[in-house]
């Protein structure tokens, strides 16, 4: 799929990024930059004066408890609407689950949903948000089902939701007429900064040039001018610096040529950090490759890539336009037909070498990204999920955090090579660098009041599997780029401690299933001991279990096995079905012991 094909995701996107507008132009000689001072002030989150067509942005200024709809045409933002809204009954960015706080940030609308699948509180429908995004991910944020939602009573004095952004639902009806999916974001503010039209316009310029010299680099196969506009502190999917640039110098030497052509980037600022969201095609003699890619930018002391994410474009950015005539507005574009909302992820817009093709197959992103959505659209069987249950907890601050990997180093199997140079710096016992000249460890979670599911679920929970024990990050160490390798007898001795696995959870022997888990497991926020804690809670939770797994995928890193799996989860009248990652290690004597262990939503 060509850039052409799928710049339509993308609000308007221009054809060129080379001139100002002619409103800008005019603004230089109204105001010259002797005075400053008698500017006018601009929203400092947008910074896109130098970008043609005509796209919005919605801003939510937490402490006036007002979403904004903002209109950027020719690079000249103007404001729309104001909306009065209610977002976290606790003051404060969001950093845990339970906190009633609304996370802080740029996000983008991943799927929406109609009203009448959701319970009434969520009014005429709702728009799901990528919190956690990657970087949120990164910092050790909890949480998920972040929405931008209808009500079914009125607004009231003082915000009162557990963490989404409510509108009152005529409000929501006519904002919903501005958004599309993965280009208008949401930028979540503490309060708006307001900011001279030179100010906005200089910075911009230094990014748009950071950007243009690193896609030239990469083009141009410079391997020292690329890694040198990405942070130490740089993370992609399971890789950190030292493995991306170890994999890049690889790809080098792969490809005889590359070709990267880039959109014209929209970029968004809030605290501290930029994010830019543009298309991409890359074209190499034996890969081509196109999506939407999102840099993290931070300054360090100039610019530096913090992190970044690769997506392939929704079936339809505009999926809310049936509903909207259901209320006989005129959403203005033609209706779809396509029912498939959900945004998919793809880990990397270089893949490594595989045979299976099931493995290039893209993943769903984290459940409050799409929230299963695909489910939706299917007739309920049963109550929704119990979205944005958010429960109280105590209020426990954490600190940032670096979420490191755990990734030996690859090894030659069989007669089929891997790379061996995509090690990490192992995590356990070390204190990694939040930004340059501090640096943070891991933090130890309060321990949080389970919430029963839902009875009769037909949807799977945003913690379904064990609230307590797994988070939804995709930074599990194994690559879904590489195929499964090895031997036929190593398999069947890992599928065999599956199986063993299986029957014990099934069985509920946590004495049995404990001594299956290494004592220096890592399971989301939890150690061994709290791990087990958790599960003997989760045990006495059901009265029979149920566990089925499908699609296995077993490979080896090294003295460690990475196992990937399509798990079913049946508990009484609850079920759930996800994808189960483990990281096993052990001996002959000892045999296999899982020392790490993630789940996510099919």
């Amino acid at each position: 799929m060509s850039v052409s094909l799928i710049r339509n995701q993308l609000p308007c996107a221009p054809r060129s990024v080379i001139s100002v507008s002619l409103f800008a132009l005019l603004a230089l000689l109204v105001f010259p930059e002797s005075g400053v001072a008698s500017e006018p002030q601009y929203p400092a989150c947008l910074m896109n004066w130098m970008v043609e067509g005509t796209f919005h942005a919605l801003i939510v200024n937490k402490s006036e408890q007002q979403l904004t709809v903002w209109t950027i045409r020719d690079g000249v933002p103007s404001l729309v609407e104001t909306f009065p809204c209610s977002t976290g009954e606790r003051d404060g960015d969001k950093w845990i689950r339970g906190d009633m706080k609304t996370p802080e940030g740029v996000y983008f609308f991943c799927s929406v949903i109609d009203g009448k699948t959701l319970p009434p509180k969520y009014g005429l429908w709702a728009f799901t948000t990528d919190y956690p995004n990657f970087v949120d991910r990164r910092r050790g944020k909890s949480g998920d089902g972040i929405w931008l939602h209808g009500r079914d009573k009125p607004l009231g004095s003082k915000p009162d939701s557990n963490g989404c952004v409510a509108l009152e639902n005529q409000d929501l009806a006519r904002v919903s007429k501005y958004i599309r999916l993965q280009g208008t974001p949401l930028i979540v503010l503490d309060k708006m900064r307001m900011a001279p039209r030179s100010e906005i316009l200089e910075e911009e310029r230094q990014v748009r040039d950071f950007i243009e010299g690193w896609r030239q680099s990469w083009e141009a196969g410079d391997l020292d001018a690329y890694m040198g506009r990405y942070s130490r502190n740089f993370q992609s999917a399971w890789l950190d610096y030292d493995s991306w640039k170890e994999k890049k110098r690889q790809l080098y030497q792969r490809y005889k040529r590359i070709r990267v052509k880039l959109g014209p980037p929209y970029l968004y600022k809030q605290n501290g950090m930029v994010t830019a969201i543009f298309t991409q095609e890359y074209t190499s003699d034996q890969y081509k490759s196109s999506g939407i890619k999102i840099l993290y930018l931070i300054r360090d002391p100039s610019y530096k890539i913090y992190a970044e994410d690769y997506h392939k474009p929704v079936d339809d950015p505009f999926p809310v336009a049936p509903l909207l005539a259901s209320l006989g507005m005129d959403p203005g574009v033609r209706q779809s037909e396509n029912r498939e909302f959900s945004i998919r992820l793809v880990s990397t817009d270089e893949p490594e070498a595989r045979t299976s093709d099931d493995l290039e197959e893209p993943q769903h992103t984290p459940p409050s990204r799409a929230v299963v959505l695909e489910r939706m659209t299917e007739k309920p069987t049963a109550a929704a999920p119990p979205l944005e249950r958010n429960e109280r907890t105590p209020a426990t601050q954490l600190d940032r955090l670096v979420v490191a990997r755990v990734l030996p180093a690859l090894t030659e199997i069989g007669s089929v090579p891997v790379p061996e140079a995509l090690s990490t710096r192992a995590l356990r016992g070390k204190v990694l660098p939040r930004e340059e000249g501090k640096s943070e460890t891991l933090p130890v979670l309060a321990e949080k009041k389970e919430v029963q599911p839902s009875p009769k679920a037909g949807l799977p929970a945003p913690d379904s599997d064990d609230p307590q024990t797994l988070n939804q990050s995709k930074d599990l160490s194994l690559s879904e780029q590489n195929p499964p390798i090895t031997s036929a007898k190593e398999r069947a001795k890992v599928q065999s401690f599956l199986n063993l696995w299986k029957e014990a959870w099934e069985e509920k022997n946590l004495d049995r299933f404990e001594k299956m888990y290494h004592p220096k497991f890592s399971g989301g926020n939890l150690d061994y001991a709290n791990f087990v804690k958790s599960k003997k809670r989760f045990f006495r939770k059901y009265r029979t279990i149920r566990v089925k797994m499908d699609r296995v995928q077993i490979m080896k890193l090294g003295d460690k096995i990475i196992v990937r799996f399509l798990q079913s989860f049946e508990g009484d009248d609850y079920r759930d079905q996800g994808w189960k990652r483990m990281v096993l290690a052990g001996d002959k004597a000892e045999g296999f012991r899982i020392v790490r262990e993630e789940w996510s939503p099919r």
